[in-house]
């Protein structure tokens, strides 16, 4: 995306800003979405536990019926399944995926490091590699080292993408 913006002579700090708003609204709007989910979940929990009760006597009336021996009530086999049980698991797997933010937000920020360092990347590695002043050849093999990673960063992140959108 930043080569794309570049090449249509936009300043590489202004591409850079660009594609830093499009990701900062890209995980902003998945956090409002799991957000909203989870309060959603969480007002639902009520109405699960009405449907579960009622659920739980139709299979105690069946029982009955069949004459099929239980020792225990509705009121026990309800106290198994207990609201505070299903947040604990919400909040093991919020925590699980604050872990995964906080690891994203430093990858976020190694990303645009190197996108800041891309333009003079291939003079300082031509500097360095290079022992005399005739450069021209080392810089066209940088240059496509830097290209080819560059274009595995791109195509690295989007399969990261839609992997992690489609999980």
């Amino acid at each position: 995306m930043i080569k794309f913006m570049t090449k249509r002579k936009v300043p590489l700090w202004l591409a850079i800003t660009i594609l830093l708003i499009v990701f900062i609204l890209g995980f902003s709007f998945l956090a409002g979405i799991i957000n909203n989910t989870l309060q959603e979940f969480t007002n639902a929990i009520p109405q699960y536990k009405i449907q579960l009760s009622s659920r739980i006597q139709v299979i105690l009336e069946l029982a009955h019926r069949w004459h099929i021996p239980l020792t225990l009530s509705q009121e026990e086999i309800m106290s198994k399944f207990d609201p505070s049980s299903i947040m604990n698991l919400v909040s093991k797997l919020l925590m699980g995926l604050s872990g995964a933010l906080s690891n994203i937000f430093v990858i976020f920020l190694v990303v645009i490091f190197m996108l800041l360092e891309m333009p003079v990347a291939k003079y300082k590695l031509a500097l360095a590699l290079s022992p005399d002043d005739d450069l021209s050849n080392e810089k066209e093999y940088i240059n496509q080292v830097l290209e080819g990673v560059i274009g595995y960063l791109g195509v690295k992140t989007f399969v990261s993408l839609l992997t992690g959108g489609l999980v």
